[in-house]
């Protein structure tokens, strides 16, 4: 424990700096300075407490011999808003490292950590709590090349432009913490995929803790093209990005099954790895995506389909594991661009495969034309929840849908067509201004 010894009346006051007592590695150290840390590196191998850096921090600090602190290692500076509390800001360059530290059994914060240029941790394996890193401009490489396993992770940086870390392999669920990775903001990093590619199973994670999902945020991945996910299961995945695809499956995952999948503006694509053997989605959904133009959906099996407001998208590809898919639900909305004119590509082969079983529901507003339902109406598909079909083309028969297994009160409607098509089971009317049901 460092101890800050009273000053005596005159002579003693040039005496303004730390001075030392003997170091206590049983009890929580704070370091205010490169020779603070030099000696608590001297003296301990194991910290049976907390480790905490002074506000304040003028120097660069080694902590060369460490190789396990029992509680947390925390640094918290002054942002600008302690500019009249904080009287000294770091003017040079400084660095954070230990080359022997492997164990954490608390959590890593360090927040507006003025001027830390890198952070160098390389045998670090194992953080209990969170690693936090936040709000630190000037970062430009970290080294965690061996952590693999953390509560949580949370990087905020704007400039950093080197991470050295083979994988993160575990989230843990034992502190209760969160148990999630947060890129707030990754900086210059063009891959991320250390964070992502390993089969990590979020649903082992306890449901009251909120990191069972995945949300990358625009500032998150502006300059990451390609995103691997391996991870195997979670809740909830939901990304923005810059010109980015996003590729399910890491070189260990072997099956993935996602409750929900979100893409948003800034990506151009999702794909499967080659060697995933399965993919399971509950429920997809494109929400105001503007820049993919030509969808393929990858999955072996899907609950729910979703296609809204995407304004450049102009083809959409079911593959042909869709025959097999059961009570799906489909739903296009918004997107202008988009013809479904053909269960055919443009060179003559089928890029659209419908469900031959029941499917729960369809609900389509686009540039629909008759063949895109040939197999739909072949195959005489149940429709058991709801069903409506509007076309801004003009090129649908409505007629079509009379006697399938459609559920009651289904619509039709085409563009041009004068009047909105209600049908029940049995009975079809079509009222130029009023819009009626008949049962029978």
């Amino acid at each position: 424990m460092f101890v800050r010894l009273p000053l005596a009346a005159a002579g003693l006051v040039a005496l303004a700096n730390y001075v030392l007592a003997d170091v206590d590695c049983n009890t929580s150290i704070t370091i205010g300075n490169a020779t603070d840390a030099e000696e608590v590196r001297k003296a301990c191998k194991v910290i049976r407490g907390d480790v905490r850096l002074t506000e304040q921090l003028l120097d660069t600090i080694n902590l060369d011999g460490v190789e396990e602190i029992y509680g947390d290692l925390t640094h918290y500076g002054c942002d600008p808003a302690a500019i009249i509390r904080c009287k000294n800001f770091p003017k040079g360059p400084l660095e954070f490292s230990s080359s022997t530290l492997k164990k954490v059994n608390g959590s890593i914060n360090f927040m507006t950590y003025n001027n830390l240029e890198k952070l160098s941790l390389p045998n670090l394996s194992y953080v209990w709590s969170e690693f936090a890193v936040q709000d630190t401009t000037s970062l430009k490489e970290m080294d965690l090349t061996n952590l693999e396993s953390v509560s949580s992770f949370e990087l905020g940086t704007t400039n950093l432009e080197k991470l050295h870390i083979n994988g993160i392999k575990e989230l843990l669920p034992e502190s209760g913490y969160t148990g999630g990775i947060y890129l707030n903001n990754a900086g210059k990093l063009d891959n991320v995929d250390a964070f992502f590619e390993n089969p990590i199973n979020t649903s082992e994670i306890p449901t009251w803790t909120p990191g069972k999902g995945l949300l990358l945020n625009p500032p998150a991945l502006r300059n990451v093209r390609t995103l691997n996910l391996g991870w195997t299961a979670m809740d909830k995945f939901e990304v923005w990005g810059t010109n980015l695809t996003i590729v399910l499956g890491g070189p260990e995952t072997k099956s993935i099954s996602y409750k929900e999948v979100i893409l948003h503006g800034g990506v151009l694509g999702i794909q499967r790895a080659d060697n995933l053997e399965n993919l399971h989605v509950g429920k997809f959904r494109l929400d105001t995506d503007h820049d993919i133009t030509d969808l393929t959906l990858p999955f072996d099996t899907v609950d729910s389909i979703t296609l809204f407001n995407s304004s450049k998208l102009r083809s959409v590809n079911l593959p042909s594991q869709a025959e097999n898919w059961k009570n799906l639900s489909l739903t296009i909305s918004g997107c202008g661009s988009l013809k479904l004119e053909s269960e055919n590509g443009a060179d003559s082969k089928k890029t659209w495969y419908w469900p031959k079983s029941s499917m729960a529901s369809v609900n389509i507003t686009s540039n629909v034309s008759t063949s895109f339902f040939d197999s739909f109406i072949a195959n005489n598909v149940e429709v058991t929840q709801s069903f409506s079909v509007s076309d801004a083309s003009g090129k649908l028969d409505c007629d079509i849908f009379a006697n399938r297994t459609l559920p009651s009160g289904y619509t039709c409607d085409k563009k041009g067509s004068g009047a909105r098509i209600l049908m029940s089971t049995w009975t079809i009317v079509a009222a130029p201004v009023a819009l009626m049901y008949i049962l029978v």
